[in-house]
């Protein structure tokens, strides 16, 4: 495990997660999933998630070294012999 490893795992975790909560919308409404679908080709759509990537992107970074100062903390414990 290194640094680009650690690196695509962020990103591939953050692009799955917009696309569990945005991508895969769909309703009963077919009139509705193709507006939603033209709606998904444009420019702001893509901006839309490139910003929202980076958001998820920062949320797993945080969320990761608020468990790694846990993971630092007890090997200071365990080193107490």
């Amino acid at each position: 495990m290194d640094k680009d490893w650690l690196i695509d795992q962020i990103n591939e975790e953050a692009e799955q997660c917009f696309a569990k909560d945005f991508e895969s919308l769909s309703t009963d409404d077919s009139g509705a999933n193709q507006l939603f679908s033209k709606v998904k080709q444009t420019e702001e759509w893509s901006a839309f998630k490139s910003k929202m990537i980076e958001l998820y992107k920062k949320q797993i970074e945080q969320n990761l070294f608020h468990k790694l100062e846990g993971l630092e903390e007890l090997v200071k414990e365990s080193g107490d012999i």
